[in-house]
Order: C-alpha cells, then structure tokens, then sequence
C-alpha cells in the first residue's frame, strides 16, 4: 500500500479516537508512545491507490455527503452526514465493493457528534474498515470475533433519516443492536486473555455510544423496536425473493 502523508497524535490529547489502535499494539507503542494517525475534516477524495484491498470501496469513501474521517495504523472511519435520499445513494454504492461479508448495521439516534480534532460536525452514518498494522495485529492474536474487518457501514437513526425509506440491497448483511451485543458476548467468553480484554473494550465502547438520559430512554426503547420490526420485514421480502 503506497505511504499516504500523516503526523503524530497524542493518545493523552484524542484518546477515544486512537484508543482501539493503541490497546491492541502494546508491543509497538509503549505506555508513553505516540500513534501514527491522520484526520481530516470535509470531503476532499482520498486516493484508490490507498483503498485496493476493497475494490469499489472507494466510490463509497468519496461520496459528498463525507464530513470527517480518520485514520490510526490502518484503523479507519469515515463519517458521514445527510438525508435518507444521501443514505440510499451510499448504500447503492456500498453494496458494489467487490469484498464479502459486506455489513450494515442499524442502531438508535441521536446523530452522533464527531469530537475529534476541532470538528463539531453532526454523524448520520459511520464507515469502517481495517487494514494495515491493525489487521495484521488483529489476525496475528486472534481476535477477529471481536472485530469486524469487513467494510461496516453503521446508520445512527436521526432525524434526518427516515427509517422505512431506507433501502437496503440484498447482498449486504442487515444487523441492529442485539447482534452486537452478542457478538462481544460470544467473544468474551474465551480462556484467551487477549481476545477477552478485545471483546470486552469493545462491548464498553458500544454502550457507552449507546447512553441516555431518562429523557431520552423512552424514545431509544422504541426506535429498537421500530429497528427490530424493519429487519424482521427485510428478511421476509429477502426470503420471498429467493
């Protein structure tokens, strides 16, 4: 992969957004270490040359409606925001990266904030992929039940996507909160300490996305409902298809 331009990010400075790459490298990044790692704000394309691992992929990384994006060691999310006319036009392109097992995964709003960096830019959906240290890491401890390294493409339901016109291809995996939870459950319950310790941060970096006021518990409740109901329908047109 050819070198792309980056610089030093503190982990004391921006630890959330390193924290993954940093725990799973402890042999190359000491307690006091810095990470190689570059953000950028807006949605000035990024080079294919980078991104040949996921033919097509790139269509998707490029699209206009990108607003952030970063990159630690090969870790990489690409945040977007936009309307459900936006999401659709991305899932269309999403579904034409030439990998397997591509994901989409349907969680409760808000609109995430991106707090990296100086960006205050509100998040409809998130891309993420791995490559690089971090997947040869990840694959040389084992601990791909705790990972996705397929592309994911996570929808946060804002206000600005509606729900029942979201439209999903048929050869991208549809999942919600529950699969989630159960698959950092599933990878936790090992005897490896490595793929526990990954398992388990991951789980923590799930609900601690998913906190809500008392305020605002009535209206996640019932959006995992509405989820629910639309993945359930999904399957049933999938399957009448087939």
């Amino acid at each position: 992969m050819p070198l792309r331009s980056s610089y030093c990010i503190s982990p004391f400075r921006y630890p959330r957004a390193i924290a993954t790459a940093l725990c799973l490298l402890p042999v190359l990044y000491g307690p006091y270490s810095f990470a190689a790692g570059e953000a950028r704000e807006g949605n000035e394309p990024l080079a294919q040359s980078n991104y040949e691992s996921w033919p097509g992929l790139i269509e998707t990384i490029n699209d206009q409606s990108r607003v952030h994006y970063w990159w630690v060691n090969g870790n990489e999310t690409f945040s977007y925001s936009g309307t459900t006319q936006d999401l659709n036009r991305i899932l269309k392109k999403f579904a034409q990266t030439d990998v397997p097992d591509l994901q989409v995964i349907l969680l409760p709003g808000p609109a995430r904030k991106v707090d990296f960096l100086e960006t205050n830019a509100t998040v409809d959906w998130d891309l993420h992929i791995v490559g690089g240290i971090v997947k040869g890491y990840i694959e040389h401890l084992h601990l791909e039940p705790a990972w996705d390294l397929a592309p994911t493409l996570t929808i946060y339901l804002s206000e600005r996507i509606e729900l029942s016109e979201i439209e999903i291809p048929e050869n991208l995996k549809l999942l919600q909160l529950n699969d989630r939870r159960e698959k950092y459950r599933q990878a936790s319950r090992t005897e490896d300490a490595e793929l526990k310790k990954a398992a388990l941060y991951q789980w923590a970096e799930l609900e601690r996305s998913l906190h809500r006021d008392k305020e605002a518990a009535a209206e996640f409740v019932e959006q995992l409902h509405e989820i629910d109901l639309y993945i359930q329908k999904q399957k049933k047109r999938r399957a009448s298809l087939n």
